[in-house]
């Protein structure tokens, strides 16, 4: 198990105090010379050993980095505007990369360098991170009829979000791949869970 970046020190150091007294212990049984009484002196050193370790990380254990991420939006004929929010629902100070990818049916969207993981998003503690993606009509490509009135020509928009995080500890984390969906007959975006739905709907 893969122990917190700042425990990593002190857990690697138990592991070879603990092979050390293991070692010293197993080596002179190879001349016949094993002693009952130095092998559960080793036992009771090793846990001593981890009991101190688990003693430590208790007594410096810091509240871990929680990210959620959303979107929000609605797809119309000649636009779609979707909200792209990250809540940090920790106590930590959170540097954070956005990977955002918006397509309408087969045609990916341009999106700013935020959304292309190229630019760091610095997030407080307990902050939220909210802003507006707008699909222009240049891409939605609304068919007007005669009435002025606009009707759909796409079917459908698909929203994937990952956010790459590392907080004021020097932990990292990843939150996603989460997906949404909207389509002309269900405009408002919704998300998407069940393996079976996203693997159907994004491939």
């Amino acid at each position: 198990m893969m122990q917190p970046k700042r425990f990593r020190g002190a857990w690697y150091a138990a592991l070879l105090f603990s092979f050390v007294a293991v070692g010293l212990t197993i080596v002179p049984s190879f001349s016949g010379s094993y002693d009952p009484i130095l092998g559960i002196l080793t036992v009771t050193v090793v846990a001593v050993i981890w009991h101190t370790y688990f003693a430590y990380s208790r007594v410096h254990r810091e509240p871990s980095t929680v990210l959620h991420l959303q979107v929000q939006g609605v797809m119309y004929a000649e636009s779609a505007q979707l909200n792209p929010i990250i809540l940090n629902l920790s106590p930590r100070t959170v540097v954070a990369t956005l990977h955002l990818t918006v397509s309408i049916d087969d045609d990916e969207v341009p999106l700013g360098a935020i959304y292309r993981g190229t630019t760091q998003l610095p997030l407080s503690p307990y902050e939220v991170f909210k802003e507006s993606v707008s699909v222009s009509p240049e891409i939605m490509k609304p068919r007007q009829d005669s009435g002025g009135s606009m009707h759909f020509t796409r079917k459908a928009i698909r929203v994937v979000f990952r956010v790459d995080w590392t907080d004021d500890l020097e932990e990292e984390g990843t939150v996603g791949p989460k997906y949404w969906h909207a389509t002309r007959e269900e405009p408002i975006v919704f998300p998407v869970i069940a393996e079976e739905n996203i693997e159907l709907i994004f491939g």
